[in-house]
């Protein structure tokens, strides 16, 4: 099974035009999937997982995560209860 994770918006924040295509620059990234394999990523990732016609169960879970406490410095702190 592959995941793969896809920038939609390619050149948003670059002003960069690349001649050789690399890991750095690429637009898109696929990672093969084994069994009992978790991958965790933050919801504003552009995903899509690829068709496959293997053995095995796809599971997700969906879920949002909140960091809580104490942030920054100076006049840039915030306290998220």
């Amino acid at each position: 099974m592959q995941i793969t994770f896809e920038d939609f918006n390619p050149g948003h924040n670059r002003e960069i035009t690349s001649t050789e295509l690399n890991q750095l620059n690429r637009g898109d990234w696929t990672f093969d999937m084994g069994n009992n394999e978790l991958i965790i990523f933050p919801s504003e990732v552009y995903h899509k997982i690829q068709p496959f016609d293997g053995e095995g169960v796809r599971k997700s879970i969906a879920m949002n995560l909140t960091a809580t406490g104490e942030f920054g410095f100076g006049d840039s702190k915030i306290n998220v209860r």
